[in-house]
Order: C-alpha cells, then structure tokens, then sequence
C-alpha cells in the first residue's frame, strides 16, 4: 500500500468494519456539518481539525463496496 492511498475507497488488507446502509447517510450529514462549519469558522482560525473519537478502523464495508 502507497502511503498517499491509504484513504482511498479499495481494500488494502486492514481491518473494516461491517456497516449498513444508514452509514451512507451519517456520512453525507458530516460532510454537510463539516463544510457549514468551516465555512462559519474560516474567518476566525486559519487552521481547524476534525477529530472523529468514534471513527473505528476507518474504512467500512456495505456490501461489496468499501468506504
């Protein structure tokens, strides 16, 4: 595994969780709140991070399909 790969969409050998289709939707809200947010916020801080405490392995199976 290439280290500049390691959030893309595929398999590589670690770990990930099995999921249901609800995820898909937990992950579309996020993304919402995160862009309101650091749109809101970009005037404030130049630099913000997200730390996701409850993220698990990081990559989640539906199906067939690795997220």
């Amino acid at each position: 595994m290439q280290p500049d790969k390691y959030l893309l969409p595929e398999d590589d050998g670690l770990p990930t969780r099995a999921s249901q289709d609800y995820a898909r939707y937990k992950w579309k809200a996020l993304e919402f709140y995160l862009r309101v947010t650091n749109t809101a916020m970009r005037e404030k801080w130049s630099e913000r991070y997200y730390i996701d405490l409850e993220a698990g392995p990081g990559k989640n199976h539906i199906g067939n399909e690795i997220f």
